[in-house]
């Protein structure tokens, strides 16, 4: 459908300067209320989660994912990744205000990229912390309110400690503008909330040589001796 139909249909008013501005205006006053609402609201699921306590961070990725997808499912004259980037940062924005969740970075190589891949996943209001090592960074991750977000090439190592940190799990790769995995996100994050359509294993190399062989959508994106850390997506396979 062209947009000018998409548009009319959505009630845009006459071709009037000074009418289609006062338009904008009550809009704006329209998303400015239906904002705080929705803060509101993430305060009283905040204070529900408070009482049920518990170890795993305040956030749920599937949640989100869903969140982003049902609504590019939905829109018709805005821009997916315009409308990803929005929602990217109000989801964030209500986070924080719920509970304070510190960014901890850890990207000697490309620390710019990195930090901007950060912004753009987890919003402007999370605070940003740099560690000076990937340990740093994982601590952090595994003993305050924090995920870690360590920078990743095919040689690096620091993913190997996860196998003796039971209670951290990759749950997400920020990627760069082609596509490209520069850093991986580890966090306290609930089972039942990781992303369905990406997994993380460290697996031996006969292991995943077997299973890729068997017909899985499992690939190696870092290496170190025979242990690989593979990346396993079933919608791929589909």
């Amino acid at each position: 459908m062209p947009k000018s139909h998409i548009l009319a249909r959505l009630g845009a008013p006459a071709a009037d300067l000074d009418g289609l501005r006062g338009e904008i205006d009550r809009i704006d006053d329209a998303i400015l209320a239906l904002m705080e609402r929705r803060l509101a609201t993430a305060h009283a699921v905040a204070a529900v989660k408070r009482d049920r306590g518990g170890q795993w961070l305040n956030l749920r990725p599937d949640r989100e994912a869903a969140v982003l997808d049902r609504l590019a499912e939905r829109a018709e004259a805005m821009p997916e990744a315009s409308l990803r980037a929005i929602w990217r940062e109000l989801i964030g924005f209500n986070l924080q205000a719920q509970r304070r969740m510190d960014v901890v970075i850890h990207a000697a190589a490309r620390p710019t990229l990195v930090a901007s891949a950060s912004r753009e996943r987890f919003g402007g209001a999370a605070p940003i912390i740099v560690a000076d090592s990937p340990e740093e960074a994982l601590e952090r991750a595994l003993t305050r309110e924090a995920v870690a977000v360590i920078e990743l090439s095919p040689l690096s190592t620091w993913w190997i400690a996860l196998a003796e940190l039971p209670g951290l799990v990759v749950f997400e790769a920020l990627r760069d503008a082609d596509g490209v995995i520069v850093a991986l996100a580890v966090g306290r994050i609930a089972p039942e909330s990781l992303l369905p359509r990406e997994r993380y294993l460290i697996l031996a190399e006969e292991t995943l040589s077997r299973r890729a062989a068997a017909g899985e959508a499992i690939r190696a994106i870092a290496m170190c001796g025979r242990l690989r850390l593979c990346l396993l997506d079933p919608e791929a396979a589909r």
